[in-house]
């Protein structure tokens, strides 16, 4: 019955700490994301956000970049797009 009680326990605590999801909603305000059935914290400005590995989108103002080699949350409005005129 002890085991049973440390179980019940144990779960409550891991439930409260990884709080479990299905959508981005679940997880309560707009910079947190549910990646893996968890809610994560969204990449902020300089953060990771490259295609190695999943993440999640980045905060809102900020768009992942390759500026830096690597994805990177950049502010939206610092990264620029060049076009180059056609001959």
């Amino acid at each position: 019955m002890k085991q049973l009680a440390v179980l019940i326990c144990l779960t409550l605590v891991v439930n409260i700490f990884a709080q479990r999801c299905t959508k981005d909603s679940d997880c309560g305000d707009d910079d947190r994301c549910c990646l893996f059935s968890r809610c994560l914290m969204k990449p902020g400005e300089r953060d990771y956000c490259g295609k190695a590995r999943k993440t999640c989108p980045c905060k809102s103002g900020f768009q992942c970049s390759d500026t830096y080699g690597s994805g990177t949350c950049l502010n939206s409005s610092s990264i620029s797009t060049s076009t180059t005129p056609n001959p």
